[in-house]
């Protein structure tokens, strides 16, 4: 008789498997595994409704290969967030980033306490794009890629913070004389204000704090820029938003 043992946690992909089964990705503090669901796709189905991205289950599972999940209670759906259009795309902007990067990150609970925090911050606010840009820029940091911030990158000058502007290709700040060779990616306020959100506390942030970054738009271009440019990843997910919009 295998072995049955309890987890819980939170669906961040799902996809289909033989005889209308589903493998579902589920992010917890101890990490993201996979588990096998059956029946998902049958008319009818009781399971269903486990299948879905953006679901805290409690379950039971059986200890095999592909774990098997044999019971399971949803503890919260997060229906609030999936009703509304801008902040479930704000979510699948975070998840699509968890699902690409999740295996080079080391800090299994840092990272899923990181996603909760963002999760509420999402559904109590008017800028849930401000969170999911919050995300993206904390996220360079446990990627290893993150912009130096406190000097100039090109010679160290670490008198940055009256004139230095943010430059992608060179990785971060660069002082009022090294901007005379390179071309800043953000004014010294844009630069200003990406560091910070970057430096900022994700529990210190509230709804002003979120206020104040919706006003600095061209940070949501910088943001994918930098990620295409230092990680090649171009976000499937914004290229179908922004077709739809």
């Amino acid at each position: 008789m295998k072995e049955i043992l309890k987890s819980e946690g939170i669906v961040i992909n799902v996809r289909e498997y033989k005889d209308n089964n589903a493998i579902l990705s589920i992010m917890s503090e101890n990490g993201l595994n996979s588990f096998m669901v059956r029946g998902v796709y049958k008319q009818g189905s009781r399971t269903n409704k486990f299948a879905q991205i953006l679901t805290y289950l409690s379950f039971n599972y059986s200890k095999s290969n592909l774990p098997l999940i044999t019971e399971a209670y949803i503890d919260e759906n997060y229906s609030d967030i999936k009703l509304d259009m801008d902040k479930y795309n704000s979510i699948l902007i975070i998840i699509e980033k968890l699902n690409q990067f999740y295996n080079v990150i080391n800090n299994n609970s840092l990272i899923y306490h990181f996603f909760l925090d963002c999760i509420n911050l999402i559904r109590d606010s008017k800028y849930p794009m401000m969170v999911a840009l919050i995300f993206e820029i904390k996220l360079l940091y446990l990627l290893g890629i993150s912009p130096i911030l406190n000097e100039c990158v090109i010679c160290g000058n670490k008198n940055i913070t009256q004139f230095g502007c943010i430059n992608l290709h060179n990785g971060g700040f660069i002082c009022q004389n090294c901007l005379r060779r390179y071309y800043p990616s953000l004014n010294h306020e844009e630069s200003m204000m990406f560091k910070k959100i970057y430096t900022t506390k994700i529990n210190k942030i509230d709804e002003s704090a979120l206020g104040l970054y919706n006003q600095y738009p061209k940070l949501l271009s910088f943001i994918d820029d930098y990620y295409l440019y230092h990680l090649e990843f171009n976000s499937k997910v914004k290229k179908v938003l922004k077709e739809m919009n």
